[in-house]
């Protein structure tokens, strides 16, 4: 079962909904786009997180370059609404929700990707921390030779 969840955008109630499987796959080979822009600005020194170098203006650059301006103005409106349960999406409320105040459809489009990825972030934060925790901890590991 798809779940379902009320927020709010600006003075407007949203309920959102779960993207299915597939949905789900199509969006997040776009997003894997987008954060593979990200890291551009992510210099690794090491196995600590803390210990990494983070040049945002790379990030932005990373990102911008990802992005194409014909299609991911199409691609975040399919993302919407996909979403989207009620309102009924369609360009008029789109434009009246979010002219003049992009911030919203920012906080927006951050809802629907917890909605949907959140757990997964979660997961990867973790797989990267344990990740980054055993190699500092134990060092190079050890392979019996057997395969």
């Amino acid at each position: 079962m798809l779940q379902e969840k009320t927020i709010q955008v600006g003075d407007n109630s949203i309920i959102i909904r779960q993207l299915g499987t597939t949905l789900a796959l199509y969006h997040s080979i776009k997003l894997g786009a987008l954060f593979g822009g990200l890291t551009q600005g992510i210099e690794s020194r090491g196995g600590n997180v803390q210990d990494w170098n983070i040049d945002f203006g790379k990030m932005v650059e990373g990102i911008l370059a990802a992005l194409d301006p014909n299609e991911s103005p199409i691609w975040i409106k399919k993302l919407l609404k996909e979403s989207m349960i009620k309102p009924e999406f369609n360009d008029i409320w789109f434009d009246k929700t979010f002219s003049g105040s992009l911030e919203d459809l920012l906080d927006f489009l951050k809802d629907i990707l917890e909605h949907n990825y959140g757990g997964l972030l979660e997961y990867t934060r973790k797989k990267i921390i344990a990740t980054t925790t055993d190699s500092k901890s134990s060092g190079p590991k050890k392979t019996s030779g057997k395969r």
